[in-house]
């Protein structure tokens, strides 16, 4: 049986779950006790594959957000150069480190992460390669 709460807590922006667990007991005492926190997530909306980036990926500040992505120079020596181009992009959900971004971006482009914020688009960088 499920039971929906209409509302949230007002001053604490929190409403309350009720999960049951199973309390394995482990050298004679339960792995749960009375008063432990816990954290949880909550799936809500409709599931798909979505496009997750680093957050210190993307630049804001502009009209819109952007990543710069990287297309690599010919060779593939350990001190790796390519040119860099902007990709608009737009921001969807941000857990811990990452956001999801919607755009024009492929699966396995390199993209930019620190010094993002200087750069320009036709710029050479100077990056490591990812580990195959």
């Amino acid at each position: 049986m499920a039971r929906v709460v209409p509302q949230a807590d007002v001053l604490s922006r929190s409403f309350p779950v009720e999960i049951i667990l199973e309390n394995r007991v482990i050298d004679g005492q339960p792995a749960l006790k009375g008063g432990m926190l816990a954290r949880a997530w909550l799936p809500v909306g409709e599931t798909g594959t979505a496009t997750v980036v680093p957050k210190d990926a993307v630049v804001l500040g502009a009209a819109r957000p952007l990543v710069f992505v990287i297309d690599p120079t010919a060779g593939g020596d350990a001190a790796a150069t390519g040119t860099v181009r902007p990709g608009e992009v737009a921001l969807g959900a941000a857990v811990e480190g990452h956001v999801e971004i919607r755009g024009e971006l492929e699966p396995g482009q390199l993209l930019v992460t620190r010094g993002n914020e200087r750069l320009q688009p036709g710029m050479t960088v100077s990056f490591q390669p990812p580990a195959p």
